[in-house]
């Protein structure tokens, strides 16, 4: 919650889009103009009469088309923040940072697609298959026959590598891309912590490691604490405890 309040505080400080959060956490006041709590079974992979179990933190990404109350929607991870107005355009029903096109009859495993060798999947595809980066997806209503399909193959298609202790959504956001190539267009507003370039994007992202974590906390609070609590009034949430983190 703490990452996604900073983000939030960020958002606010550099544009005025309106922020719709989902979660099934305690949420603080003051952060965001909706709040939604997801469905039990777009977040756990079995639900018993003693309750939900298998936490599936990819599939609720899979069914967001179901939660975002706008027509056209900029879904971020909590783990980002803004560092400048995105120039967001719906050029296309679906738009993602793509890492690479990976041809479908290429063999073994590919440096921008962990998730699956490509010959266990090759059936599934439809055509060539984008490596997206899903902490940053843009998406319009047009886009439901993608998210369908995702969901489809979510139960259908094994990783052979797993994500948060559950199966990897940008599998299946990627072979269902694979069947709507008009639908998708790409885009380079986001740069991972972990990115080498040097040219700025708006948007920034985690999706590291512990060490890239740590120094994430730092170059963000670095280049932005003091501007986020000073631009709004609005107070940073968990600034102290994330500078108390990455000293560790």
């Amino acid at each position: 919650m703490i990452m996604a309040c900073n983000l939030a505080v960020s958002i606010r400080d550099v544009c005025d889009l309106p922020i719709t959060l989902i979660s099934d956490l305690q949420v603080p006041d003051g952060y965001f103009d909706e709040v939604i709590t997801p469905k039990p079974e777009h977040m756990y992979r079995y639900i018993t009469s003693e309750g939900a179990k298998g936490f599936e933190p990819g599939l609720l990404k899979l069914n967001m088309d179901k939660y975002t109350p706008y027509d056209n929607t900029v879904y971020v991870d909590a783990d980002s923040i803004f560092l400048s107005e995105p120039d967001i355009s719906f050029n296309s029903a679906f738009t993602a940072p793509t890492l690479d096109w990976i041809p479908v009859d290429y063999e073994g495993r590919h440096k921008q697609m962990i998730w699956a060798k490509m010959q266990d999947i090759a059936e599934y595809l439809g055509g060539d298959m984008p490596a997206i980066n899903s902490s940053l997806l843009m998406f319009t209503r047009e886009a439901k026959p993608i998210f369908e399909l995702a969901r489809q193959m979510f139960p259908r298609v094994a990783p052979s590598r797993r994500w948060g202790n559950g199966r990897p959504d940008e599998l299946y956001f990627n072979i269902a891309l694979s069947h709507y190539p008009g639908l998708f267009t790409e885009t380079e507003l986001l740069r991972p912590a972990w990115s080498k370039t040097k040219e700025h994007r708006p948007i920034l992202t985690l999706a590291g490691s512990e060490i890239q974590i740590r120094r994430y906390w730092r170059d963000v609070y670095k280049m932005r604490v003091k501007e986020l609590g000073a631009g709004n009034g609005k107070q940073t949430y968990g600034v102290n405890w994330a500078h108390k983190f990455v000293t560790q």
